[in-house]
């Protein structure tokens, strides 16, 4: 995905038991099905990032406005 500098972006990230979905700007990203599998990272700095976290690659970011609630009732 291209991002346009000085532009924020509204991403959303939902995570289930059954599959992880993303959203950039309402235009959906990602649609994983993970039922089953195993998830993990890969080995280096970006484990710094667990459990949760942001990583930029090659470039710099920020993020403002963050907000995540639970799905489970």
């Amino acid at each position: 995905h291209n991002f346009e500098e000085g532009h924020w972006y509204a991403i959303r990230v939902r995570v289930e038991e059954e599959g992880i979905a993303v959203t950039i700007d309402d235009e959906q990203v990602v649609d994983l099905k993970i039922a089953g599998k195993k998830l993990g990272l890969r080995q280096g700095v970006i484990e710094l990032c667990a459990p949760l976290g942001f990583a930029a690659w090659q470039t710099e970011s920020e993020a403002r406005g963050l907000r995540w609630r639970s799905l489970v009732d």
